[in-house]
């Protein structure tokens, strides 16, 4: 495969004395992945087998065909001389115990998997099959997520893989594939002669992925842009090549705004941080969390924004965020701290003695069930509680299951219509100039106002939780939805949200 060596070359994935771990399912992607490398390695100098181990997770979803699979690529690798290293995970009931969906449980245990083996083994990369409509359809998925220019840059070809626990490893994941169609992938394969297995799965709309595949890319193509994954993948190599610029550009920036390196952290001058755009100002904060390897993935929209706020007014007194990822950034005058604490580490006061600021945004999952240990609360029923967890699922409204939203739910339940709702979900507590038009007001008001006209106690009004999208707030805990997010005649996905609360626990 002449263009997958090119990718290789181009982007130096191959280094002396790199030894690769290949991912292979038995599908068509990491089968042509499988034998082009193969292929490569005996057309050229690469060193002998040790230099690749091949690497299956079954994931016991789809009973005796998921058995196949497996014995399929120990096969297939065998007549290349390669060992495979072979997992086994019940995805299903780690779904149903985690309360997340397969797709998201399926993922995690996968790279979970080749992680561990990768260390355990000794290999320094991790090779995936993803191809150029798996970037288009992943370009596409965060669009309708919601993300920033970054995001929609999509998969880079090689990135530094992170650890668990947020420190940095010696693995990187390498995509020598994206570059290639579906197509271009498909002809190899027959070209070769190369069997593959076919995952029935793949073909289920049931996930999110494969309605992103067979359902709006395929209405996409049809109805607005046959050339769509052209589209969107012009639309990646140009926000890959603005990150690179905004990086270069950075460097100068960084020099200009850091008072301070230290080993926790950085001191930045916060007036003139408050002089650059906003644009500048966000891609700053994301620069300096980079260098202080946080996990940038946990870390959304709200909470840059978050940052953002900091730079405003004169900064008289001390005011605090923190982010996931045990960073904490706070305000003292004309100076911005931003230092990794550890876990479990308090959020001081302010400096007037009163008690710690709001606790730390929670990015949600789109469905499926969240614990929340900070100190959140809602107003059901006209009473103080304390959250414990919410669980989000995501309904069709047809006509057919009109009757099946329960009837008897738990106290502050709601549901919302789900295709109102911009970008992904957070949970936080108030912030200066919130604004909120309550479900059936005549217009918009003041998040203060809202507490005012609801008779919740002052004291309790910086705890109360919000769910937010990237327009602001969706839901109140426990007391009213947005006016922009109810339900129609027209709604044809629904949002059910339904908070647990735990008796007894006000602060």
């Amino acid at each position: 495969m002449d263009l997958l060596a090119g990718q290789i070359s181009r982007h130096q994935l191959w280094q002396a004395g790199d030894r690769w771990l290949l991912a292979v399912s038995g599908g068509p992607d990491s089968m042509a992945l499988l034998v082009g490398i193969c292929q490569l390695r005996r057309q050229t100098d690469w060193p002998g087998p040790e230099s690749l181990l091949v690497a299956h997770l079954n994931h016991r979803l789809r009973g005796a065909e998921s058995d196949e699979d497996a014995e399929f690529v120990r096969r297939q690798a065998g007549q290349w001389g390669l060992e495979v290293a072979v997992g086994s995970a019940d995805v299903g009931q780690i779904a149903r115990r985690s309360r997340e969906s397969i797709e998201t449980a399926a993922r995690a245990e996968r790279y979970h998997f080749l992680e561990q083996t990768a260390r355990r083994r000794g290999c320094n990369k991790i090779v995936l099959g993803h191809n150029a409509d798996d970037q288009a359809e992943t370009i596409l998925h965060r669009i309708c997520r919601g993300t920033g220019v970054e995001g929609l840059a999509g998969m880079p070809v090689s990135r530094r893989l992170d650890r668990a626990d947020g420190s940095a490893g010696p693995l990187c994941l390498i995509r020598p594939l994206l570059s290639l169609r579906r197509e271009q992938i498909l002809a190899f394969l027959a070209d070769q002669k190369i069997p593959f297995r076919q995952d029935s799965s793949n073909l289920s709309l049931a996930t999110t992925r494969n309605r992103l595949r067979h359902d709006l890319l395929a209405r996409l193509a049809r109805q607005f842009n046959p050339r769509i994954v052209e589209s969107l993948l012009r639309l990646g190599r140009t926000a890959e090549r603005w990150g690179a610029w905004v990086g270069r550009y950075l460097e100068a920036a960084l020099e200009w705004v850091v008072v301070q390196q230290r080993p926790d952290g950085m001191v930045l001058d916060a007036r003139r941080l408050a002089d650059c755009p906003a644009a500048e100002q966000t891609e700053l904060f994301r620069e300096i969390l980079r260098r202080l390897e946080v996990p940038l993935r946990p870390i959304g929209f709200d909470h840059i924004d978050g940052l953002l706020e900091l730079l405003d007014g004169p900064g008289e007194s001390v005011v605090v965020r923190q982010l996931p990822g045990g960073v904490r950034v706070r305000r003292q005058g004309d100076r911005l701290y931003i230092e990794k604490i550890e876990r479990g580490e308090k959020l001081p006061g302010r400096a007037n003695g009163q008690s710690t600021v709001r606790p730390p945004d929670i990015v949600l999952p789109p469905t499926g069930y969240k614990r929340i240990e900070e100190s959140i609360f809602g107003y059901p029923n006209g009473m103080i509680s304390r959250l414990g967890a919410l669980r989000l699922q995501c309904l069709d409204r047809r006509e057919e299951d009109a009757g099946n939203l329960p009837a008897d739910h738990p106290p502050g339940s709601e549901t919302i219509d789900a295709d109102a709702v911009v970008g992904d979900l957070h949970l936080r507590c108030r912030r200066a100039g919130d604004r909120f038009w309550p479900l059936g007001a005549p217009g918009a008001k003041t998040i203060g106002d809202f507490f005012t006209d609801a008779g919740l106690p002052v004291a309790c009004r910086d705890r109360i939780g919000l769910l937010c999208d990237e327009r602001g707030i969706v839901l109140v805990l426990g007391m009213r939805i947005a006016e922009r997010v109810k339900m129609t005649p027209s709604s044809r996905r629904l949002l059910r949200i339904e908070p647990e609360f735990l008796p007894g626990r006000q602060d």
